[in-house]
């Protein structure tokens, strides 16, 4: 009888610690971070924006790109500080420092990207003078027609 008491409370023992430890395994990279890109001035959805989460000593964890909604996702994520950032062509970047994520936290981010102003440069009148570019990549003159073409 003693045999069969040892025996239970060994394998409750056992049992509790295997709960313990599958428990801790289970809420193990459980947190999550999701959100939606939309242009500051119109507040439209942004998609093809690519979005990078970085330890903050930028070492690269993630990487998503938004979908046509601007929404993201990075799932399965261990606790701890993350950087993200958010780059997309004609948009200027943007950097979110220092979000902590906890054990089985849901993060929900907004992100407002501000469109580039377009850069417009205005030529002088192609020049008179005359260079040509030579098989051996020296150039020695051209012409206002060859001018046009590097514009």
């Amino acid at each position: 009888m003693k045999h069969i008491s040892y025996f239970l409370k060994i394998t409750a023992v056992l049992a509790l610690l295997f709960a313990t430890i599958e428990s801790s395994l289970a809420q193990k990279d459980s947190a999550q971070i999701h959100g939606q890109i939309v242009d500051f001035k119109t507040q439209k959805p942004l998609s093809f924006v690519t979005v990078i989460l970085e330890t903050p000593n930028q070492i690269p964890v993630a990487k998503a790109t938004s979908d046509d909604t601007g929404k993201f996702l990075f799932k399965n994520l261990a606790k701890g500080y993350y950087t993200i950032s958010f780059s997309a062509f004609g948009y200027q970047r943007y950097i979110l420092d220092s979000i902590d994520l906890a054990d089985n936290e849901s993060k929900i981010i907004l992100i407002n990207m501000v469109r580039l102003k377009p850069v417009i440069r205005h030529w002088p009148n192609p020049c008179t003078e005359k260079l040509t570019i030579q098989d051996d990549n020296t150039i020695t003159s051209f012409s206002s027609k060859q001018l046009l073409i590097f514009r």
